[in-house]
């Protein structure tokens, strides 16, 4: 387990969702990556989770505050909050936590579970 090379693909996923370059998706997820989002089926292959992402993500504007990652030897989860704002229904603050797996040379992401509790809106 490498969790140097697991923390960078992890920030550059969040970097990735705050700056809406999704293009560096494809230095992050693995080709047969599972992407499991809220409310939502699970996303499996990276033409899948880049149609979502490009196509149908509901968060835009966002910004994500890491506050812990936990690694073992199958997974690494990662905990924070995040701020954006959903066209048609206004700005969101949630708490987060997401399940990474990852290659057996931890160079991109197989799993991505992600977790959320909305906080109160209009904030």
């Amino acid at each position: 387990m490498s969790t140097e090379s697991r923390e960078a693909l992890i920030e550059a996923y969040f970097d990735v969702l705050d700056t809406e370059d999704y293009d560096c998706l494809y230095d992050v997820f693995d080709e047969d990556v599972v992407y499991l989002y809220p409310g939502g089926e699970d996303l499996e292959g990276l033409d899948v989770a880049m149609e979502y992402f490009e196509e149908r993500r509901p968060t835009e504007d966002s910004e994500h505050n890491l506050e812990r990652t936990v690694h073992t030897d199958e997974v690494s989860v990662s905990e924070g909050s995040f701020t954006g704002f959903v066209p048609g229904s206004g700005p969101i603050e949630a708490d987060f936590c997401n399940v990474f797996e990852f290659t057996p040379s931890d160079d991109r992401i197989t799993y991505n579970g992600v977790y959320m509790r909305p906080k109160e809106r209009g904030f």
